[in-house]
């Protein structure tokens, strides 16, 4: 039993710093790929565009949808999604 405890602690003590040194040495926030994580408040006249070819990448934005108060819709190509997005400001 205490040999199953040790081994326990060693491996929640290599989880904490592997957790560590990925916190530590990340990229800087809203540059992990492609995907931009420098969110603000969204207003009253914003919109969520998600591109994807998937089937789940249609499903999972209906899913989505209840989640935020602005209008959230998938495209399959990024002139579209751009086009619908700049159509806010014309419109």
């Amino acid at each position: 039993m205490r040999k199953i405890v040790a081994t326990l602690g060693i491996a929640a003590l290599v989880l904490v710093l592997a957790f560590a040194l990925w916190v530590w040495t990340r990229p800087e926030r809203g540059t992990t790929g492609q995907v931009s994580t420098n969110f603000r408040w969204l207003g009253p006249n914003d919109r969520i565009a998600v591109i994807g070819d998937a089937a789940w990448h249609r499903w999972i934005t209906t899913a989505g949808r209840p989640l935020f108060r602005a209008p959230m819709k998938f495209f399959r190509s990024a002139d579209e999604a751009i086009g619908w997005l700049e159509a806010r400001h014309t419109g």
